[in-house]
Formats: C-alpha cells, sequence, structure tokens
C-alpha cells in the first residue's frame, strides 16, 4: 500500500484501541463487563416487620399409647336379688292332729321361683288370725329357699290367739317365733332365711325390725324346726358350730320326720350320725 494509506490504518486502529479500553472502565451495567455485585437498596421497603416465629406446641400430657393397659382384674358385680314376692292371701291351709292332740295350722305358700324372698302381707296373717283358737299351733311355710317375713303386729295377735309361737320358715326349715321376738321386731317385721352350707350345716339368721338377733338375746334360746329324712335312732347328736369352729352341744329331739333343734348359742346347726 501507499504510505498515506498506512498511516490512515494506523491512526484508525489506535481511535478503536482507545474506545474500546475507555468502554472497559466506564462502570456503565450495559457496558461493564463486570459489574459492582453489591445490590442496591431496595427502593421502596416493606414498613410491616415480620411476625414473631410461632413456637412449637408440646404436648406435656404422655401419650396415651405409651400409657400401660390396666390389667387389675375388675371385681365381679354381684348378683342382683329377687324382688320379694309379696303373698297377700294364703288358699292352701290345711288342719291336723300333733301326736300332743294339739290341732297344726299348717299355711303353706309356693311361689314360681324357688329362690325368691317371700313377704306375708298383714292381710294373709289376720286371716289365719280369724281361723285359729287357743292352743292351736301355727306354721307359714313358703316353698322357697329364699327369706321369709310377716309383720310382727300381726304374728303377735296370732301368739296371743293360740297361746304358743308361730313356725315362719321356707323350705330348709323354720323358726318359732315367740313373744318376744315379736317384740323385738318393734312393729316392723321378723324375717327368717335359714340356709344349708356347702359343708351341710344350716344357718338359720333372724333379722326383727332390720336388726339382726342371736340366740343370746332371746331367753332360752331360739327353738328350729328342720325337715330330716333320718330317724332319731340313725343321729348321734346335733351341735352348734361357731364362728372359731368350736362346737357346742345343743338339746334336739326328732318327731314325724322333723327335728327340733333349741339354738341357744350363735352358729350353724351340725348334725352328727351314727
Amino acid at each position: 500500500l501507499p504510505a498515506t494509506a498506512l498511516a490512515v490504518a494506523a491512526d484508525t486502529n489506535a481511535a478503536q484501541g482507545d474506545s474500546v479500553n475507555n468502554a472497559y472502565y466506564t462502570n456503565d451495567p450495559d457496558t461493564d463487563p463486570d459489574p459492582d455485585p453489591t445490590p442496591d437498596p431496595d427502593p421502596d421497603p416493606d414498613p410491616t416487620p415480620d411476625p414473631d416465629p410461632v413456637p412449637p406446641i408440646v404436648d406435656d400430657d404422655p401419650i396415651v399409647d405409651d400409657v400401660p393397659a390396666d390389667t387389675t382384674p375388675s371385681t365381679p358385680a354381684k348378683p342382683v336379688a329377687p324382688d320379694a314376692v309379696v303373698v297377700e292371701t294364703i288358699d292352701n291351709v290345711k288342719t291336723e292332729t300333733n301326736e300332743n292332740g294339739q290341732t297344726v295350722v299348717t299355711a303353706t305358700i309356693q311361689v314360681e321361683d324357688s329362690t325368691a324372698p317371700v313377704a306375708v302381707s298383714e292381710a294373709a296373717v289376720e286371716a289365719l288370725v280369724g281361723q285359729a283358737k287357743e292352743g292351736d299351733v301355727v306354721a307359714i311355710v313358703a316353698e322357697t329357699t329364699g327369706a321369709v317375713s310377716a309383720p310382727a303386729a300381726q304374728l303377735a295377735k296370732l301368739i296371743e290367739t293360740t297361746g304358743n309361737p308361730v313356725s315362719l320358715g321356707n323350705s330348709v326349715a323354720a323358726v318359732a317365733v315367740n313373744a318376744t321376738l315379736a317384740e323385738l321386731a318393734g312393729g316392723a317385721e321378723v324375717k327368717v332365711e335359714p340356709v344349708k352350707n356347702e359343708d351341710g350345716t344350716i344357718s338359720v339368721p333372724v333379722t326383727a325390725g332390720g336388726k339382726v338377733i342371736a340366740p343370746e338375746d332371746v331367753p332360752g334360746g331360739i327353738d328350729v324346726e328342720v325337715p330330716v329324712q333320718y330317724t332319731v335312732e340313725e343321729v348321734g347328736g346335733v351341735n352348734a358350730v361357731k364362728a372359731d369352729s368350736t362346737e357346742v352341744e345343743l338339746t334336739w329331739s326328732i318327731t314325724l320326720g322333723k327335728l327340733q333343734v333349741n339354738l341357744t348359742v350363735t352358729g350353724s346347726i351340725k348334725v352328727v350320725l351314727n
């Protein structure tokens, strides 16, 4: 090339180099290849501060699944006693003469439930008072193993009319209710509940006016009559078995299939066979 052309080219290259160098150091974000990395402040910051962080919920109670199961056996429910059968009238009344020449009036009460307690009403006992005569022996027997009760005031009338105790009982045994027992009831009721125990002995709980009556509370003790199938020759003795397992000999006799026992101490009746 001519010298003039070379000179022009050199001047042009120099001008371009200065332009590139000047552009590199302008700090223009549009042209700066390595701008300042520090961001500009937010021109419109949010004036509302962030709320406090919610603390985690801590359950102080133990986890139900971690609680050991209660393995204690539950107490079995007590059996519910059946309601008492109230007897307003006694249709089955029989009269016979015993070995002593006395007239025995036996009023037998039949119930559907052979374990139900029986409550003899005032009217039923009053009817017996009207039938009985002086010297008669009156027996009220319910065909059940439950308790049998009767109003003391009417029993007292029956005792006064006949001059003898009234036999009151169930299919296990009967108790001779005398004037003392009727008086102890205080105008309420006399209740007897003879029970045959697993060991073969017979317990004869007696209550008068809601109070338990011990044989020691009655002068002369409590006379008990028990139906039996053995004869007097087969019996070696009759004892009262006390709570401490000691035994007391009792006075007894057997007549026409019935064992008469005079219970003078608190205890169950034990028959000793030969």
